[in-house]
């Protein structure tokens, strides 16, 4: 996995407090949710996060962590 996205995502947020997340689900849907991100892990050739709430978002999903937009990954 390419740190520069784990470097993104440290610019975003404090891993240690709680965020508010938008992403999209897997239907299309918006999602909004406040939680803490515990780590961020590549599954197969996709890179994750996985939230305090056992939710798993994978991060081309990811819109907007702390109302900032989520850069496209390469």
């Amino acid at each position: 996995m390419d740190p520069s996205i784990i470097n993104y995502l440290e610019e975003l947020c404090d891993f240690r407090r709680e965020v508010h997340l938008s992403f999209t689900s897997e239907a299309g849907t918006p999602v909004s949710l406040h939680t803490k991100i515990l780590r961020v892990e590549p599954e197969g050739e996709e890179p994750f996060l996985k939230t305090d709430e056992g939710i798993t978002i994978p991060l081309r999903r990811l819109q907007r962590v702390n109302g900032r937009p989520m850069r496209p990954l390469a």
